[in-house]
């Protein structure tokens, strides 16, 4: 298996020469000088909120220093934030109010459940999409040609916890806990159990839950009178953190869960958990492999005041506009299809998450490495381990 642990530095602070373009507007464009309005339409209150405040505070910070740099060939950047409230029936209608309201680009909510309708209908506006989501409901095949993703995915989160686990850590068996409240979730079990037989490891045992289930009472019973398992996989997120303390009661051994866990706001539910590991996009705790990582996150808490209480969520913000002000520096223009055009000619492109490829074929940076965040005593830390699956499950781009 393949280990990237990444030694270079990224450059935090954007300039706006570092983002394509010519030297100088063209003073014919009707661009020119006028604002690039990025609109989100995601949660600002609901089950999202958590994760996608903390998105938001990264396009924030990311926003204020392009502009403090000059903007985008002389053009600032300015955010406005619609609020969908975690709920699928307002994602389309979220979305065509940031349009009405001015954005050129179009941030939906980070589900591809959720996000689906906000998605489409800014690509029947011609209006780019971009967000982070999991499942692979996100994407130029399943939505459209408008439509890019800046995380790697579930089948990539997949592959990814199968190898550190099969490859790094030695376990041969498995049992799979599958939340099926999102898509999300079953995507991650699915890859993971895929890759996990394609290693050579075995299941000792699946089940499936509802984090709104007021009991997994049956679910702890067939997992403790299962074959013992070398690791359990609970492929769940936050929400479901009551569910992770039973199931931890019943399961002593290594769990790993789903990379939506990266971060510290629910573990008063399980306060001393321990023998746990999640993938995530970087770690918020000061010793994250990369300078630049660490240098976000001490900016995070300067400008918000308090430290970041999600990994992964904050850092794929900031490298959302990271992807934007490169992509309308290549294009020259935030024209939706000129916009997507430039995106797709990403090739190993250096953001703050990691290296972003995009291609005609692909709108999701599939097979970017992930690190590993160790649980222990109720404190996490980076592994310094980060893992780059050597082959991941199909994805839908």
């Amino acid at each position: 298996m393949k280990l990237a642990l990444t030694c270079a530095l990224l450059v935090l602070v954007l300039v706006g020469g570092g983002c394509g373009g010519s030297d100088s507007p063209d003073e014919s464009s009707p661009d020119t000088g006028d604002p690039i309005v990025i609109g989100t339409a995601n949660s600002l209150t609901g089950t999202l909120a958590p994760f996608e405040l903390a998105i938001n505070a990264g396009i924030d910070i990311a926003v204020a220093e392009i502009n403090a740099g000059g903007g985008i060939d002389g053009r600032p950047l300015e955010v406005i934030h619609v609020d969908a409230k975690s709920d699928l029936n307002l994602s389309a209608t979220a979305t065509l109010e940031a349009i009405e309201k001015g954005a050129d680009v179009v941030v939906p909510m980070c589900d591809a459940d959720l996000a689906a309708p906000g998605a489409r209908a800014a690509n029947e506006q011609g209006v780019l999409a971009i967000t982070c989501a999991g499942a692979p409901g996100i994407g130029r095949q399943a939505i459209g040609p408008l439509t890019f993703n800046t995380y790697a995915g579930a089948p990539t989160e997949g592959a990814v916890s199968a190898e550190f686990a099969y490859d790094v850590q030695g376990w041969r068996s498995a049992y799979l806990l599958c939340d099926q409240q999102f898509e999300y979730m079953k995507v991650l079990c699915s890859s993971f159990e895929t890759r996990w037989r394609e290693l050579g490891g075995t299941v000792a045992g699946e089940d499936t839950f509802v984090q709104t289930d007021l009991s997994v009472a049956a679910q702890v019973t067939r997992l403790r009178n299962a074959p013992e398992a070398d690791v359990l996989l609970l492929a769940s997120y936050p929400g479901g953190s009551p569910a992770l303390k039973q199931f931890r009661a019943a399961f002593p051994g290594p769990i790993i869960l789903a990379a939506s866990f990266s971060g510290t706001f629910w573990l008063e539910a399980t306060p001393d958990l321990s023998n746990t590991w999640v993938p995530a996009v970087g770690s918020s705790y000061g010793d994250d492999p990369r300078d630049g990582v660490n240098s976000f996150f001490e900016t995070f808490e300067e400008t918000t005041g308090e430290p970041a209480l999600v990994d992964s969520y904050p850092l794929l913000g900031y490298s959302l506009v990271q992807t934007l002000a490169e992509g309308i520096g290549r294009a020259g223009t935030t024209e939706g299809a000129a916009l997507a055009s430039a995106l797709e000619t990403f090739e190993d492109e250096p953001l703050l998450i990691g290296e972003t490829t995009y291609t005609s074929a692909c709108h999701v940076p599939v097979g970017r490495s992930l690190l590993m965040i160790e649980y222990e005593d109720g404190k996490p830390s980076s592994t310094g381990e980060f893992v780059e699956p050597e082959s991941v499950p199909p994805f839908p781009c």
